[in-house]
Parts: structure tokens; C-alpha cells; sequence
């Protein structure tokens, strides 16, 4: 009777859990980075609608302890199945959208896809993109939600967007799958561009942790009830 309890709720989970409920936690690769002054934490998660649109969510977190703003991200488009984004929303409104393929230059670490930019380019604008001061505070933490357009997007997860790399990059730096731009630094060089890792620890998001838990309560429940009866 457990047994079917259990089968039962995991059939039921898979068709009320989105195809992808976890968020890949992102941070900065310091080493790697043109100055060592930049530093972010942050996720990725994304979510297919269907086969031609889906949701990429970055949440981004500037924890450099040199001060200054992050102004700009780049990432790219695997497998090129994004084919625009007809919207977006992101929580510091100074942002504009950047899609182009293989057309935003984030040297040294090559051509990047899409991202995210004080600029008002809402092309190709990675490097010198508006007045800093708009950008990400050091302490401070802003989320950017794409919704995208494409063909295939329901193949796509999280795992995607790390795996693709950008194209053109120098044979120091490497290809690289994110990198974020910081400007207005007080000290050093005043800006750089730092690339991203992961932990390699993907995290529920609180919808999925919402829909978990009432699951394993009423498994919970059953269990004890199946305990109590057996205790007569």
C-alpha cells in the first residue's frame, strides 16, 4: 500500500512540477577576470511553456568589496533555438535587453548572444554602456526575466546555457558561458569584466518547494495512519 502511495504521488509530481524547478547557482570567476576588482553571486533558472517560448530568469547580486555597479551580462543562445525575445522584465528598469547572435562583443572573451546592458543599444552594447551610477550597487540585487521565442525550447535546461560557450575568444581567457561587466570601480582600473562559474548545485525554486511540500506531508500523513493501525 506504501509502495502505491509513493508511485502514485511521483506520477502526480511529474505533471504538475514545470519541466525545470531548479535554479543553477552562478558566481564569479575571479580568477579569470580582466582586473579581479568585479564580483557577483546569482542564479539562472529557466522554464518551457512549450516548444516555442520559454522563461530564462537571472537574479544577480554585485558582492564586489571594491565598490562600483555592475552595468552589464552576457550569455548565449544554445543550439541558436532562440529565435527573439518579444518581452522582458527586469527589477532595475535603467537595463535594456541585448539579443543578437554572435553579435555582442564581450572581448577578451569573445561574441556573446544574449544579455543585458545599461546601454541604450539593445544589440550588440556590452562594454561602454551608460552611466554607471545605474547599474547594480555593490550589496544590492536585481532579477531579469526573458521570455523567450524559438523552436525547440522544451529540449533546453538550465544546463543548456551553461554548456554554451561563446565563440572567438582568446586563447587566455577561454570561452566563457556568462560574463558580467563592472564599472565605475573607485579604485584599480576602475572596471572589469568578470566571467561566471557554477557550484555545480542546482537549488529548488520556491514554487517547486510549494508544491513539494504538501506532497510529502500527506505521505506523511498516510504513513502514519498505515503505522497506527498496523500498532492495533
Amino acid at each position: 500500500m506504501k509502495k502505491l502511495l509513493v508511485l502514485i504521488i511521483i506520477m502526480v509530481w511529474g505533471f504538475i512540477v514545470p519541466q525545470s524547478s531548479f535554479a543553477v547557482i552562478i558566481m564569479a570567476d575571479i580568477a579569470n577576470s580582466t582586473a579581479g576588482l568585479g564580483n557577483f553571486e546569482g542564479t539562472l533558472t529557466y522554464s518551457a511553456g512549450s516548444a516555442t517560448n520559454a522563461t530564462l530568469v537571472i537574479s544577480l547580486k554585485n558582492t564586489s568589496s571594491s565598490g562600483g555597479y555592475l552595468t552589464a551580462f552576457v550569455l548565449n543562445n544554445p543550439f541558436n533555438s532562440i529565435s527573439g525575445i518579444p518581452t522582458w522584465s527586469f527589477t532595475n528598469e535603467d537595463f535594456n535587453k541585448l539579443f543578437v547572435n554572435a553579435g555582442i562583443k564581450g572581448e577578451p572573451y569573445g561574441y556573446f548572444d544574449i544579455g543585458a546592458s545599461l546601454g541604450t543599444n539593445l544589440h550588440s552594447n556590452f562594454a561602454d554602456n551608460g552611466p554607471p551610477t545605474k547599474g547594480i550597487a555593490a550589496g544590492v540585487t536585481e532579477t531579469f526575466t526573458f521570455n523567450l521565442a524559438g523552436s525547440g525550447l522544451d529540449g533546453l535546461t538550465e544546463q543548456s546555457f551553461i554548456d554554451a560557450l561563446s565563440t572567438g575568444g582568446s586563447s587566455y581567457y577561454g570561452p566563457q558561458f556568462f560574463v558580467a561587466r563592472f564599472r565605475g570601480i573607485p579604485v584599480g582600473e576602475g572596471s572589469d569584466k568578470v566571467p561566471a562559474k557554477t557550484n555545480g548545485e542546482p537549488v529548488p525554486e520556491p514554487a517547486t518547494m510549494l508544491l513539494l511540500g504538501p506532497a510529502l506531508m500527506g505521505l506523511a500523513a498516510t504513513r502514519k495512519k498505515i503505522v497506527s493501525r498496523d500498532d492495533r
